[in-house]
């Protein structure tokens, strides 16, 4: 009894070495997956500040006010919402 206790403790420890070398190999499919989310995020970043891009913006601010100007916007759309859309 005691002998098979021991042999099945050897398996599972093996068994959990190869389960652990499993999870830290790189995983392709997850990078793929964030790789993808991140586009996303990205696509609405750059869709906001087209909207801010704007010949006032761009003749007021000097480029270091201009893109903390940028930021505060990008921050605001994102919490609040799109600006340009009106509620009537």
């Amino acid at each position: 009894m005691a002998l098979n206790c021991l042999k099945f403790l050897v398996i599972f420890i093996e068994k959990l070495g190869s389960l652990r070398a499993w999870f830290l190999q790189p995983n392709v499919r997850m990078e793929e997956r964030n790789r993808h989310s991140k586009s996303g995020i990205n696509q609405i970043l750059e869709k906001y500040r087209r909207q801010f891009r704007i010949d006032e913006n761009l003749n007021y601010y000097s480029k270091a006010n201009y893109k903390i100007a940028e930021r505060k916007y990008l921050k605001y759309v994102l919490e609040y919402g799109d600006v340009s859309k009106t509620d009537q």
